[in-house]
């Protein structure tokens, strides 16, 4: 029993003045006080129901401070077991033990984190709390309700500040047979003192050392690595915080996530990487396939260089980066021989993705070639991600910017650009692939992206870029502009010794990496191993992507002067881009169509790739003045529900090659010209509304689209004044928005004319509600529509919108 005179007289006090005291008090002795001390704050024995007790050291603060910690913690167990809880304890001052400071004096201390160690008949827990919390602590116990893991489980909590199991302790002792002792030492209040806590027969501790006794503990890291998991304690609260909010909307008030520093959010997506490459070294050597000693073989890159590393990869993992992907991992049938190898490989990579990332990358702040990654333009959900998706090849090879970020797409949903507390971003957080809180789908044994083959149709494309003579190279960081797209914008280049490596980008500059290999003839298919995650996969789209990028590669390759054949359009920013990086902007001599006086740059052009395979899409061509189409054409385009506007013919697609004529070949499109991605869900929604008989069908369809937006639509007017569609809908806040819809199915892109007469319209509208104006087409908007628009704020919805239907929540 502790003895401090600052808990007995405080005790004392409250016995001898409190509610019920005899009269004859004082002819009480301290031995019945302290009789009764045990038997009302029950020290000794905490309730086997217990889990969290508060206390606090004599050493804390002042009495007056020490006794109001008291007080609301007698409250606190006070309300609870009002309600039937009995959980909660209140020891006051516990049993205080002296302790040798040497015992921790070399641990260093980490922000959340508390650290353990084996002592005596328990467990030294050294930690800190925050100065307001020093008057009364609280020590809570782990629960294992959710999740049967050992690693990384919670055993102990001081506030914020968390114990996690990560092999500090051997917990097949028999000091842990029938209870849990806990040493307590908060230095900052007092060094060379600890709090005796013990456990007994107690049932959450009793819980908590029979899961810990159910597995293998896994091997405490050493070297440089000697601390990384007490480190990464705060980077676990944080991945976690955002798995509860996304659970339940009551965690949003206590993890503020929408006001957390977006190079905070990057250092969570770096140590969340590195914990789950560790993980990955733990299934590895679970299955035979890994090293014990990971942490060693980790430390013995530490002096490598970068280009050391890069050999390495080169030689052991390059030549099998399509089957490393971990859905194809869990469902190929290989050999045992097969399989072995492969696993190793995987393994070998994570190992080598630790150590780029562990001794390359600054702690997580820049690339390897040093250059600062920037994340103040981006999305909050773009920083998280970062580090968990970006891949080894596009570090060693150094082939990205400040601005690239890694791009996820799954189910044709881009993941960068859901909230931060949408579910969906649990699975990409998470710091195991088979996490309790988020299983990954790819991850799963017999998913059906793992059983998904490709197998790319145009092979004789790429081997037609390796077999000329010329040798000349794709233009270094050229950048080829996808025009026609309405989410990637962009394709840059770079060629390295046998590899072509291309980096596709979209409008905020996200990135996908797709790699051609000249030594294989073929890709690694980085790209498809990215983009297969779709229930709507398009296999069509996907052989047009390999075509394009395949087609650019070869035409690079067999011009013979690539000074006059390919244009070079300086360098800016690539059209349609969100961000300020400029690249050099390369295309090819057909960047308009003439048709006649072909310049010479045009014609030797066809006359050094006329031989080679290739596509062209269909397409309409402007016609020079006094010429019209041919009936052939106009039929041909009637047939194929193709609108020929004056002055324009048609241009049927083709594949075109040795077979073309010359007007083929002279008037072909450019490789990547047309639609860069799209999946089936696009294609069946742009048939639906092509299909559409007429404006009317197209009004109700966009009246679907309308009530997908929260609004109650109202019904139709004989006379609309200009106004298709208008609908009501009341916000949280109580106030109601009045909707203004024009819908025009046109095969013509709306003009600044139009704008203005709904304008107009709206204007005229007599509402007392706030005006919400929408203008609606299957179509698109000129450039000078959408300056209008934007002046006076009427929200455009185009074709492409349109086809994002399905997605409205």
């Amino acid at each position: 029993m502790n003895k401090h005179p600052l808990h007995l007289e405080f005790i004392k006090d409250k016995i001898y003045n409190g509610p019920g005291a005899p009269d004859d008090m004082h002819t009480y002795n301290e031995e019945w006080v302290e009789d009764k001390i045990r038997r009302e704050y029950n020290q000794e024995n905490i309730d086997p129901e217990v889990d969290t007790v508060f206390f606090t050291f004599p050493e804390a603060a002042k009495k007056k401070t020490i006794f109001q910690g008291f007080e609301f913690a007698q409250r606190q167990v006070k309300m609870n077991k009002e309600k039937g809880d009995k959980s909660q304890a209140n020891l006051f001052i516990p049993e205080i033990v002296q302790i040798d400071y040497s015992e921790y004096s070399d641990i260093p201390m980490f922000e959340n984190n508390i650290h353990a160690q084996p002592y005596k008949d328990g467990i030294l827990l050294v930690t800190d709390v925050e100065k307001g919390n020093r008057m009364c602590q609280a020590l809570s116990l782990g629960d294992v309700v959710r999740t049967t893991d050992i690693d990384g489980k919670v055993v102990a909590t001081l506030y914020q500040n968390k114990f996690r199991n990560f092999g500090q302790i051997d917990w097949t002792s028999k000091n842990f047979d029938n209870q849990l002792v806990f040493y307590v030492v908060v230095p900052k209040i007092i060094k060379n003192k600890a709090a005796r806590i013990v456990f007994k027969n107690n049932i959450s501790a009793n819980r908590l050392i029979k899961l810990f006794r159910s597995g293998t503990q896994r091997k405490l890291p050493t070297g440089d690595f000697k601390h990384f998991y007490e480190s990464t304690t705060k980077i676990q609260d944080i991945l976690l915080g955002f798995i509860l909010c996304q659970e339940d909307e009551k965690y949003k008030k206590t993890y503020d996530y929408n006001n957390y520093p977006k190079h905070s959010l990057l250092q969570a997506s770096y140590q969340g990487a590195l914990i789950e490459f560790s993980n990955e070294c733990i299934v590895a050597n679970d299955n035979g396939c890994g090293s014990k000693d990971y942490w060693q073989d980790i430390e013995k890159y530490k002096n490598k260089s970068l280009e050391e590393i890069k050999q390495e990869y080169m030689k052991n993992i390059f030549p099998f980066e399509k089957d490393l992907e971990i859905s194809i991992i869990q469902n190929t049938k290989w050999n045992n021989k097969e399989k072995n190898k492969i696993l190793s490989t995987y393994f070998h990579k994570n190992l080598l993705k630790m150590a780029v990332f562990y001794y390359h990358t600054n702690k997580g702040t820049t690339l390897c070639n040093s250059v600062e990654i920037n994340p103040e333009k981006k999305s909050r959900v773009d920083c998280l991600l970062f580090w968990k998706k970006i891949d080894l090849f596009e570090l060693l090879f150094n082939v990205l910017n400040k601005n690239n970020f890694p791009l996820c797409i799954r189910n044709s949903q881009v993941i960068n650009d859901v909230d931060i507390f949408d579910p969906i971003l649990t699975n990409h957080i998470s710091l195991a692939r088979d996490s309790a809180y988020a299983p990954r789908p790819e991850a799963a044994q017999g998913n059906t992206f793992g059983k998904m083959k490709f197998e790319f149709k145009y092979k004789h494309v790429l081997k037609e870029a390796v077999s000329n003579p010329t040798g000349y190279l794709v233009p270094y960081d050229g950048v080829f502009e996808l025009l026609h797209d309405p989410f990637f914008k962009c394709i840059r280049f770079r060629e390295e010794g046998d590899l072509v490596t291309a980096v596709i980008l979209d409008r905020n500059e996200r990135y996908f990496i797709e790699v051609f290999s000249k030594t294989e003839v073929d890709f690694k298919y980085m790209l498809w191993n990215q983009m297969k995650f779709n229930k709507n996969y398009s296999e069509e789209c996907i052989q047009e992507i390999y075509k394009k990028i395949a087609t650019v590669i070869r035409d690079c390759h067999v011009l013979i002067d690539r000074e006059r054949t390919m244009g070079g359009g300086g360098k800016r920013r690539p059209y349609g881009m969100n961000t300020d990086s400029e690249y050099n902007i390369y295309y090819y001599p057909r960047k308009r169509y003439r048709y006649k006086n072909n310049t010479k740059a045009e014609k030797d052009f066809f006359r050094e790739t006329r031989k080679f395979n290739g596509t062209r899409v269909a397409h309409l061509r402007r016609l020079p003045a006094d010429y019209a189409p041919s009936n052939k054409q106009k039929l041909l385009a009637k047939s194929l529900d193709w609108h020929v506007p004056p002055g324009h013919t048609f241009v049927k697609e083709t594949d075109w090659g040795v077979k073309m004529t010359k007007r083929e070949i002279r008037y072909r499109n450019t490789c990547l010209n047309d639609v860069f991605y799209y999946d089936n869900k696009e294609v069946s929604e742009a048939q639906k509304i092509n299909q559409l008989p007429d404006g009317m069908a197209f009004e109700e369809y966009c009246q679907d689209y309308v009530k997908k937006l929260g609004y109650s639509t109202k019904k139709r007017q004989n006379h609309d004044g200009g106004i298709d569609i208008r609908a009501t809908k009341i916000l949280d806040n109580g106030e109601t928005e009045y909707l203004i819809v024009q819908c025009k199915h046109w095969n013509t892109p709306v003009s600044p004319g139009a704008m203005k007469e709904f304008k107009a319209s709206c204007d005229e509208e007599q509402s007392e509600y706030k005006k919400v104006k929408i203008f609606m087409t299957s179509n698109k908007f000129s450039p000078g529509a959408r300056e209008y628009a934007e002046k006076y704020n009427i929200k455009l919805i185009d074709g492409s919108d349109l086809l994002n239907h399905e997605k409205i929540k």
